[in-house]
């Protein structure tokens, strides 16, 4: 029997939760016989083009009767009378018909008193009216529903039990429900078959919302029009990621000199030849390209192995500063570009340090110590955060020492194309470990 809820792809957990809130919403007479009282609101959170939205008009749709919508497109005063307009809708509702349920629909509700992350929109009025108005149907058959991007902006008193009885947290979609989601947006599209299937696009656009992956299927259908091509391939799909990620066209070099953009193919191909000997990490896109932010990327995919999250961390760290490493030894200087990647592992050494005791509890701050507080468990930690920043540093150089072959193939594949897809890495990869027979990486 076909539902409402079979829109949502993916998300299984969230559905089912929004089945059983639909159920009590539509029987509600039977519940209340058992003693069981309705939910009076639903919150939704999550960052934007997660699918909060769709998830709410299913729940509406499938409860069916009386709605009505509310959204911040209005001054503020005007605004404040539609709130109250709304709820009266719905108070009169109820008094035609108080056996079915009225929904009051408040999307993206965390914007209703502005869009700044600003500690005085808590008490901004139009909260405060949406919480009276709330109160003035309780003992009414309306159920309010609420889509959030921020739940931080709203004010204590609107989050508390009472106003929204259940909350669904919707994150942003896991590797299972990725391949879900691409699968349903990939069907509608012709493919290469050849080349693509569910498992390794999601690979590419797991960590994406939804809307992101939808627009991604989009774009790159569009490239192979364009290209006078039947159908999307692998290229494609890597150009039109990049695309929506980062805002560059990994078609076009960085507008560099070639020297500059040498030690930048090798930067890379230092974090992808790392990924690729590693256990824990699946390079899945690695290019040249040019933000405010950077002139290359490589993009990982965390596999399923036996590592521990320990162990996992040092793999990351050696492939954060194989980029780093790649180039001194290639060019046989000092490389002063790095510095994201070097912040990415002291942050993560200190976090698993601190929080995390995995070296002891002699490093263990439970107080996030600053060296006002402790100055000497600070500078403890901080000697030891550098001794760890050494050797993740030395172990990448070992890596891209032994295996100098691989550095420089995937360097000079990178200089010829510009970008390498995961099909591409891996048969580079396929073909050195026939030639070279590589160990793994001894952590």
């Amino acid at each position: 029997m076909s539902s409402a809820f079979d829109k949502i792809v993916g998300y299984q957990k969230e559905k089912d939760e929004l089945v059983r809130i639909c159920d009590v919403l539509k029987r509600r007479t039977e519940y209340e016989k058992m003693g069981v009282q309705a939910p009076r609101g639903l919150m939704i959170e999550g960052d934007p083009g997660v699918g909060k939205t769709l998830m709410a008009r299913c729940l509406i749709e499938e409860v069916g009767g009386f709605c009505v919508e509310l959204k911040k497109d209005r001054p503020k005063n005007e605004f404040i009378n539609r709130i109250k307009e709304v709820f009266l809708l719905a108070r009169q509702e109820c008094a035609r018909n108080d056996k079915n349920t009225v929904i009051v629909f408040m999307d993206d509700f965390d914007k209703f008193a502005g869009s700044k992350s600003d500690e005085m929109l808590k008490n901004q009025e139009e909260f405060a009216v949406v919480q009276s108005e709330i109160e003035s149907v309780s003992e009414m058959p309306v159920f309010v529903l609420a889509t959030v991007n921020d739940k931080g902006l709203l004010p204590d008193s609107l989050k508390r039990q009472g106003r929204f009885d259940k909350r669904i947290a919707v994150d942003r979609p896991k590797y299972k429900d990725a391949c879900k989601i691409i699968g349903h947006y990939l069907n509608d599209v012709a493919i290469d078959k050849d080349e693509l299937n569910d498992e390794i696009v999601a690979k590419m656009v797991f960590s994406l919302p939804g809307a992101d992956i939808k627009s991604i299927v989009k774009e790159a259908g569009i490239y192979a029009v364009y290209d006078g091509r039947k159908a999307i391939n692998m290229d494609d799909l890597a150009r039109a990621t990049v695309r929506i990620r980062q805002g560059f066209d990994i078609k076009y070099a960085p507008d560099r000199p070639q020297a500059e953009l040498k030690r930048i193919a090798y930067h890379e191909a230092g974090h992808t030849a790392i990924a690729l000997l590693s256990k824990s990490t699946e390079p899945t896109i690695v290019c040249l390209g040019e933000n405010k932010e950077t002139t290359g990327i490589t993009h990982t995919f965390e596999t399923d192995c036996d590592l521990s999250d320990w162990q996992k961390s040092v793999e990351e760290g050696l492939i954060y500063l194989g980029g780093k490493a790649a180039e001194d030894i290639v060019f046989n200087d000092i490389s002063l570009g790095c510095q994201y990647d070097i912040d990415s592992v002291e942050y993560s050494v200190h976090d698993m340090m601190t929080r995390g005791a995995a070296l002891g509890f002699d490093y263990y701050d439970p107080f996030y110590t600053t060296n006002t507080h402790a100055p000497a468990l600070y500078d403890k930690i901080g000697n030891k955060i550098n001794e760890k920043l050494q050797y993740y540093y030395d172990k990448s150089c070992e890596i891209l020492r032994q295996n100098r072959p691989l550095l420089d193939t995937l360097a000079n594949a990178l200089l010829e194309k510009n970008y390498l897809t995961m099909i591409e890495m891996n048969r580079i990869f396929d073909n050195y470990k026939k030639e070279y027979n590589p160990t793994d990486i001894a952590l």
